[in-house]
């Protein structure tokens, strides 16, 4: 018998290596273990993963070079069915409610895809719309409009225009890009950036700011323009289509 103290510290102070495998063309990437508490978590990447891959997912163990094993008490990214497009993946291992006490771990992972057109999920499907068009003003540049194309990678521009406080108009005119950040049920978050003319269109201008789509439908836009001297912060909102 060990006292769960004792278990807890036994799993710290364990060397724990792990061997990657390449498996039809997917290769594991930036694996990491750690002892968390009473687990052993597994973090990993999957090369070349794309949304609307799947693949199943093994995981097998050797303790102190002896044969290996499956884990049995495990739960996340293992098995099958994984969701492919993910930034990383983590398998968790609640490993004392296997054994009462762990030596040298050896860890295997191993990929197959089994899919690359998945029918499509609401989420993916929403995807699809990815044009935006709507209002975009600043401070100094009230009245204005922007839009493009977004999806992991998209296209920004934007058309802002003003009068200040002499009755002078000024305008800005921007192109750039946008990059999907986060991806969520009912929201996704944007960067985008644009360069371009500002002022009276004769001073360089560029903008950076974060675009939050909700629920598809929707878009909110908060950013910075900087024409030559000065930091002008816009607002946007409109529509996705």
């Amino acid at each position: 018998y060990i006292p769960p103290q004792m278990k807890k510290y036994i799993l710290v102070i364990a060397p724990i290596f792990v061997i990657h495998v390449l498996t039809q063309a997917q290769t594991i990437e930036n694996i990491q273990v750690e002892p968390v508490g009473e687990l052993i978590q597994i973090t990993y990447r999957i090369g070349g993963s794309l949304e609307g891959h799947q693949y199943d997912v093994e995981l097998e163990c050797s303790i102190d070079g002896g044969t290996r094993f499956h884990p049995v008490s495990v739960r996340g990214d293992v098995g099958s069915n994984i969701r492919g497009g993910k930034s990383y993946y983590m398998i968790e291992w609640e490993v004392f409610k296997d054994f009462e006490q762990i030596g040298d771990a050896e860890f295997f992972i191993k990929v197959n895809q089994v899919a690359d057109d998945l029918p499509k999920t609401q989420l993916e499907t929403d995807l699809s719309k990815v044009f935006f068009a709507g209002y975009s003003g600043s401070i100094r540049t009230q009245l204005g409009l922007s839009g493009g194309y977004i999806s992991n990678w998209g296209l920004y521009l934007a058309f802002r225009t003003g009068f200040t406080g002499h009755s002078e108009m000024r305008f800005s005119v921007l192109a750039g890009a946008t990059k999907r950040i986060l991806e969520k049920a009912d929201f996704r978050l944007y960067g985008y950036g644009g360069i371009g003319m500002g002022d009276y269109l004769d001073e360089f201008a560029f903008e950076a700011g974060l675009m939050n789509v909700i629920r598809n439908r929707l878009y909110l836009s908060l950013g910075v323009c900087v024409p030559e001297y000065y930091a002008d912060l816009t607002l946007g909102i409109g529509i996705v289509f």
